[in-house]
C-alpha cells in the first residue's frame, strides 16, 4: 500500500533561459595600434587632433573614450538584459542582494580589433566602424568550454555630440561601443548554435497528471568524475528536530528522493543544500510501506543527479555513498566500496554493499562508477562483529512505489 495524493495537474515552470555571468572582457589590441581616423570636412584644424589625425590605442584614448574593461563589460551585461537574460549579481552592489539564482554558464568576450571613422561638421559628428569580437562560454558545472563564437560587427552613427575636457571639444565615442555591442550580442542571441546551448541544459517542466508524477531528466553525462562531483553538491540534509538524514536532488527543478522514516507527520521539512543554504520542501508523496518519498524544493535550479537506466547492479562494481553520517556538520561525506549483492529482505529488493553507511546516511544517494544513482540509502545491520551491511532501496524500486515516472 501506499500514498496516494489526488493532485491537481500543475507544472513547476522554470527560468526561460539559464542565468548568465559575464565574467571578464579582454581587450586584444597592441598598445600604439592605430584604431580610427579623425577628419573635418570644413576648413580649420582640431585644436587637439590637428587636421585628418588619427586615434591610437593608448592611455588617452581609453580614458576620453571609456574603453575599459569594466566600462565594457557592462555594455555586454546590458545587452544580455535586453535580449532577455538574466545575469548574475547585475545591479546588485552588496552579494547578499543578489538573488538565490546561480549562474549556469560563465562568458568571456574579447575584442579582437577596432576600425572606425569619426567625422565632425559644425559640432556634429558621424561615426562608422567596424568591431572584432570572439565569446567564449565556460559551463560551471562540468569546467568545460562548451561554445565559442566570433563576429565582426558595423555600426554607422550621426548626430553624436561632444564632451568637454580640459576646455577643448573631443569626442565622446562610448555610445558608439555600447551599439556595436548590442548588435554583437544580438547575433550572438540568435545563433542556433547558442540558442541550443541556452535551451538543452535545461530539463523540460516536471508535471503531476492525476496520480502520477512524471519527472524531466535530460541530462547528459560528463565524466564519472564530474557527475561524483556534482553529486556531492546535489545531496541535502533533511533535518527534523534533533535528528537528521540525507536526500537526493534527482531534476534540475528541485525534487528530491529520500526516505520516509526521515519524515515527521509534517507536510513540509527544512533541508540544508551542500553550500549551506537552508530552505522548506513539501512533501509530495510518502510511502512508508517502503520507505520512500518525494519532497519539492521549490525557487532552485540546479544540477541533478542522473538516474540510471540499468535495472539493479552487479556485485563487486564499485560503488559511492553520499550523505549526513552522525552530525549535520559532516554533510554531504562520501564513502566507497562495492556492491556486495542484490538481496530480497521480507519480500523487498535491496542493494547491499561495504561501502561505510551510518545513522543519518538514510535517504541519502547511492552511485554507480558513472555518478548515476542506483539506490537511496536505508538501513544497516548492526551488532558485535558484524561490520560493512548497509543496504539501499533500488531507485527504479523507489519510483514505482511513489508512482513517479521518468520522462
Amino acid at each position: 500500500m501506499f500514498l496516494v495524493l489526488n493532485l491537481p495537474t500543475f507544472l513547476f515552470a522554470q527560468t526561460e533561459k539559464p542565468v548568465l555571468e559575464v565574467r571578464r572582457v579582454v581587450i586584444d589590441i597592441e598598445e600604439g595600434t592605430k584604431i580610427g581616423r579623425y577628419y573635418r570636412t570644413h576648413e580649420g584644424i582640431d585644436p587637439v587632433l590637428g587636421p585628418d589625425s588619427y586615434y591610437s590605442f593608448n592611455a588617452r584614448f581609453r580614458r576620453t573614450n571609456n574603453f575599459y574593461e569594466e566600462s565594457l563589460k557592462r555594455f555586454f551585461e546590458k545587452a544580455l538584459l535586453k535580449e532577455g537574460f538574466s545575469v548574475d549579481g547585475y545591479g546588485n552592489v552588496f552579494e547578499e542582494l543578489r538573488k538565490n539564482e546561480k549562474a549556469k554558464f560563465a562568458l568571456a568576450f574579447e575584442i579582437d580589433s577596432l576600425a572606425f571613422n569619426n567625422r565632425s561638421v559644425d559640432f556634429v559628428t558621424d561615426f562608422n566602424g567596424v568591431m572584432v569580437i570572439s565569446v567564449r562560454a565556460l559551463d560551471l558545472d562540468s569546467r568545460e568550454i562548451v561554445f565559442s563564437y566570433h563576429d565582426k560587427v558595423g555600426v554607422f552613427n550621426d548626430g553624436r555630440g561632444y564632451l568637454q575636457v580640459n576646455n577643448y571639444q573631443v569626442s565622446d565615442l562610448s555610445n558608439n561601443w555600447k551599439t556595436i555591442i548590442e548588435k554583437f550580442v544580438k547575433g550572438l542571441a540568435e545563433d542556433p548554435g547558442f540558442q541550443d546551448l541556452m535551451t538543452n541544459p535545461l530539463s523540460p517542466a516536471s508535471k503531476v497528471e492525476g496520480d502520477t508524477i512524471f519527472l524531466a531528466q535530460t541530462r547528459q553525462l560528463k565524466s564519472n568524475s564530474v557527475e561524483l562531483k556534482n553529486a556531492i553538491n546535489s545531496t541535502v540534509t533533511i533535518a527534523i528536530g534533533k535528528s537528521h538524514g540525507s536526500g537526493a536532488i534527482i531534476t534540475s527543478d528541485g525534487f528530491v528522493l529520500t526516505c520516509a522514516h526521515n519524515l515527521s507527520a509534517s507536510d513540509s521539512v527544512n533541508v540544508i543544500l551542500s553550500n549551506g543554504m537552508k530552505m522548506t520542501a513539501q512533501v509530495l508523496r510518502k510511502n512508508k510501506e517502503h520507505d520512500v518519498a518525494l519532497l519539492k524544493i521549490d525557487g532552485i535550479e540546479t544540477n541533478p543527479i542522473k538516474i540510471s537506466q540499468t535495472r539493479f547492479p552487479e556485485p563487486m562494481d564499485e560503488t559511492w555513498v553520499i550523505g549526513t553520517p552522525g552530525m549535520t556538520e559532516l554533510g554531504q561525506s562520501i564513502s566507497k566500496g562495492i556492491i556486495s549483492g542484490n538481496r530480497t529482505i521480507e519480500e523487498r529488493q535491496y542493494i547491499q554493499t561495504d561501502a561505510s553507511v551510518s545513522p543519518g546516511n538514510s535517504g541519502g544517494p547511492m552511485l554507480n562508477a558513472n555518478g548515476e544513482l542506483i539506490g537511496i540509502v536505508n538501513a544497516k545491520i548492526v551488532g558485535a562483529g558484524v561490520e560493512g551491511l548497509g543496504f539501499a532501496i533500488p531507485v527504479e524500486i523507489a519510483l514505482e512505489k511513489l508512482n513517479v515516472v521518468l520522462q
